[in-house]
């Protein structure tokens, strides 16, 4: 049973919490354009995953967030994550010069930069201790970056570990993530999409208040959605799957009164 949840992306501070928190104001944004959808390849090199998030970064950078943010630049500041401890692994898929980003990297981490062979591949690795802005939106706290150029169009970036992981994946052909990455894909308009299944490790992080709201926190199954952008402000689209109808009836009128 699905309850879709439709809003002006305002501040989320509901089921959408689960994912995280966006401040955002109504004005203007550029019209809509269809966004790239990520290569069957660029999926194959993601590990076994519970939740994935695909992001057009060029888009949501030069177009979302300077409307967002027109006239009152600390706003920016605001823009934070709400999400429980993750294991994470980027995937990016565009046009690069591998040699120059390698170089860069190589220029920034000075003597804290190494290189390992790893399954045929050379990962990159930045020893940092220090908090970067993640796709330009939140920070990471991380000890070391790892970069790897998987093919001529695609690399890897996040911790040493999760990028070897994203290395055997791609050689492996792993297909597990195709349906949570077909859900993350719905709308080819999107900012940003995301699909992941409300796994009892995320519960077991989550402090979403009373018992009552735990409960039917507990009952979802998988969520997914997106934030698209209109001509007057972003919108939000979440939609939870239960395991029952009662379940969804329940949710659905939990997320009404923390709507009012």
């Amino acid at each position: 049973m699905n309850i879709v949840t439709k809003t002006p992306l305002v501040s989320i501070a509901t089921l959408a919490s689960l994912l995280f928190t966006v401040l955002a104001s109504g004005n203007p944004v550029t019209a809509q354009r269809a966004r790239t959808n990520p290569s069957a390849s660029s999926i194959n090199y993601l590990p076994a995953s519970d939740a994935i998030i695909v992001v057009s970064v060029r888009r949501l950078i030069n177009e979302a967030l300077p409307a967002v943010v027109a006239g009152d630049p600390a706003k920016l500041a605001q823009i934070k994550p709400n999400i429980t401890k993750v294991q994470t692994v980027a995937i990016a898929s565009g046009t690069f010069d591998a040699k120059a980003l390698i170089a860069a990297a190589h220029t920034a981490a000075g003597e804290k930069y190494r290189e390992e062979k790893y399954r045929g591949t050379t990962i990159s690795i930045l020893g940092l201790n220090d908090q970067i802005k993640l796709a330009g939106l939140w920070d990471v706290r991380i000890h070391e970056l790892g970069i790897c150029v998987l093919d001529g169009n695609t690399l890897a970036f996040g911790s040493p570990e999760n990028v070897r992981a994203a290395v055997v994946a791609g050689k492996a052909g792993i297909a597990s993530n195709l349906a949570l990455a077909t859900l993350a894909n719905r709308d080819p308009n999107a900012l940003i999409g995301f699909g992941g299944n409300v796994t009892r490790a995320l519960l077991d992080n989550l402090h979403v208040g009373t018992d009552a709201i735990a409960k039917d926190i507990g009952s979802i199954k998988q969520v997914y959605g997106s934030i698209g952008s209109t001509p007057t402000d972003l919108s939000l689209l979440v939609v939870a799957r239960t395991g029952s109808a009662a379940e969804a009836k329940s949710v659905s009128e939990t997320v009404s009164g923390l709507e009012q």
